[in-house]
């Protein structure tokens, strides 16, 4: 059988290294490292499958560290810009990078944060998340390969969850922020949780054809109960999220006082992105935010989180 095999894998290469509590309970936040490596032509490799190029763009990347570039890179440069950092509050006046010719970041020089410069416009963002978002790994005719690959994935994030909470699993409510196809959920039903996800995408569609149910209006905009979930998972989703103070201090809000929330998100910081610098995979249209591990401890600090 013939299909097209994943270019970019993640790999948790740091459990949590930070324990932060809820003010009034003990509620834990483990901040995944992630470490984003080539695995496409191991994998491929192993499984026999047929083998994918990784896709390169014809505008050259220009660096983030500074350094110099090339002299038809100079051109793509814009004027100095001043966008008050989303974390800290830092007005940060930088030459941004602008990558492949539209994507322009600074480094906040208070918290570390990397944010885009520039905020997608809304036909950008519509265009980037159209009907074919999910099919990035191509398995959309064998989806069950795909569905059984990231089921197996979540299990190891709600056995994760199981070991910091307390009482019985029968008794936990979950909320999956950013759902998707809900692996997320369906890992979660298998170990006893009662969970919901929040997706406004299409995808939302295939979790509910799989019994779950889903609320396809932003998490800001639901008005949850407060105190209504033992635990949050926010995968690959955060660096999304324009302003992320907000966003978190629902996720607080909604939050028990002894619950968990799991955060995903790649690590600017991580050493593949150094050795990459422009050319990460990460750095694009949709991810406006680029957290390290201290800019994310930050934002927790900030949004109640001790």
């Amino acid at each position: 059988m013939a299909m097209k095999c994943l270019k970019y894998g993640y790999r948790v290469v740091e459990l949590p290294a930070h324990e932060y509590r809820r003010k009034g309970g003990i509620s834990k936040i483990n901040v995944m490292r992630v470490a984003h490596i080539y695995v496409w032509n191991l994998l491929c490799g192993l499984l026999g499958l047929r083998r994918v190029k990784a896709e390169t763009s014809s505008t050259p990347a220009a660096p983030l560290d500074g350094a110099p570039m090339l002299a038809s890179e100079k051109p793509l440069l814009r004027a100095a810009v001043a966008r008050v950092c989303p974390v800290c509050g830092t007005s940060a006046k930088q030459s941004p990078v602008v990558f492949h010719g539209n994507l322009q970041l600074s480094r906040c020089t208070g918290c570390d944060l990397v944010y885009q410069a520039r905020r997608p416009t809304a036909v950008e963002m519509a265009t980037t998340y159209g009907s074919d978002y999910y099919n990035y790994w191509g398995l959309e005719k064998d989806f069950e390969v795909l569905w059984n690959m990231k089921v197996k994935t979540c299990n190891a994030y709600v056995d994760l969850l199981r070991r910091h909470l307390q009482g019985a699993v029968s008794s936990f409510k979950m909320l999956d922020i950013g759902c998707a196809h809900g692996f997320m959920l369906e890992a979660a039903r298998q170990s006893g949780f009662h969970a919901v996800g929040i997706e406004i995408s299409p995808a939302a569609a295939v979790a509910r054809e799989r019994g779950f149910t889903v609320y396809d209006w932003p998490l800001q905009e639901l008005c949850l109960p407060a105190e209504e979930f033992d635990a949050v998972t926010i995968v690959d989703v955060i660096e999304h999220i324009p302003d992320p103070e907000p966003f978190m201090k629902e996720v607080y809000r909604i939050l028990k006082p002894q619950g968990a929330v799991l955060i995903v998100t790649p690590d600017v910081e991580s050493k593949t992105a150094q050795m990459m610098k422009a050319r990460w995979p990460h750095y694009k249209l949709e991810h406006v935010v680029y957290f390290s591990e201290r800019s994310l401890s930050l934002l927790l600090r900030k949004t109640g989180f001790s």
